[in-house]
């Protein structure tokens, strides 16, 4: 999380996540990487803010769990995102090769 980020949480009375929870949480996003089945770099991730290289990771959806994605921005190897994904999100993805609403976007940059 950068320094603005951290500013905005404290000027707005939120409190800061302990440490134990930080940790907690890094863990379970490395295991995470390291189990995945899929791991692919050069992958478009668009946003309202623009579009990156990302790497991915993910987990396939079982009959106990939803499809993990882990996403990092590929040049500065910040965390984009890590959640579970819609079977419907899922499915997109292996199709189209990107994340994000790029038909958005396209459409309000006016390319």
């Amino acid at each position: 999380m950068n320094k603005v980020a951290w500013l905005c949480m404290l000027k707005w009375g939120h409190q800061l996540s302990s440490i134990e929870m930080i940790k907690d949480y890094e863990l379970k996003l490395k295991t995470s990487c390291k189990s995945a089945l899929i791991k692919k770099t050069n992958v478009s991730y668009y946003d309202v803010n623009g579009a990156w290289n990302a790497i991915v990771f993910a987990t396939l959806e079982s009959d106990d769990s939803s499809s993990i994605i882990i996403v990092f921005n590929q040049s500065t190897e910040d965390l984009i995102t890590g959640d579970k994904l819609r079977p419907l999100a899922f499915k997109k993805f292996r199709s189209k090769h990107y994340f994000g609403d790029k038909d958005w976007m396209l459409k309000w940059s006016g390319k």
